[in-house]
């Protein structure tokens, strides 16, 4: 059968970067994480539902996920970065618009949310350019394989989406093929996106720069079944 192909853990760095508790390290969190207690919320209450949880995987600087938080605050959004670099610019981000429903952990996202993440509690997984590893012996890198569609099936409440991004054409097909030949997700949308139109603040700082280059980036939307 033709397949779809066409790390370890950051170095630790002990310097603290919480900002009015919206920065956590994997130690800081509970296992599984209590989304109420980590947004600050009461405690639930007979009657009370579950709140909405959006997760960004490399969430860079913060930039989408600061748009989407503030777009719809009745959500909670968790970004997960490893880049201590990167974790930092989204923290401040995040403190220098006053956002109260975002959350950034500096941690793998691939073990973090098999390992702190309740079944079943995320609403939305947003996953935007990540590292295609282009040469072929690399290919075990790239974060679309069977174990992450595991994650995602265990995580993701049933009709939960899935939204990707990606710049290079190969490496849409590659995932695109993938999300097909899962029995767990159904693709509801796929293509390319070159809206010169835009809001920018909608866009991560990634994507505006392959639409500049390129002028175009590859989506693919999918629900968990």
């Amino acid at each position: 059968m033709k397949t779809c192909e066409t790390g370890p853990h950051p170095p630790r760095n002990r310097q603290t970067l919480q900002v009015a508790g919206q920065f956590f390290e994997v130690e800081d969190l509970s296992r599984p994480i209590d989304w109420r207690d980590l947004f600050g919320l009461p405690a639930r209450q007979a009657g009370d539902g579950e709140p909405a949880v959006e997760v960004e995987v490399g969430c860079g600087n913060g930039r989408f996920l600061r748009h989407a938080a503030q777009e719809h605050p009745d959500r909670l959004y968790l970004g997960v970065e490893r880049s201590l670099r990167y974790a930092r610019l989204a923290r401040d981000r995040m403190a220098k618009y006053g956002i109260p429903n975002a959350r950034i952990v500096r941690a793998d996202a691939t073990r973090l949310l098999a390992t702190h993440v309740k079944p079943g509690s995320v609403d939305a997984l947003h996953v935007y350019f990540t590292d295609p590893w282009p040469k072929r012996r690399h290919a075990k890198r790239r974060l679309f394989q069977t174990p992450f569609f595991e994650t995602m099936r265990v995580i993701l409440r049933p009709g939960a989406p899935v939204f990707v991004k990606v710049d290079l054409f190969w490496h849409f097909e590659e995932v695109l093929c993938r999300f097909e030949r899962s029995p767990h997700f159904r693709v509801v949308a796929n293509g390319t996106d070159s809206d010169p139109d835009r809001d920018l603040h909608e866009l991560t700082g990634f994507e505006q720069k392959a639409l500049g280059k390129k002028g175009r980036v590859f989506f693919i939307t999918a629900e968990r079944v």
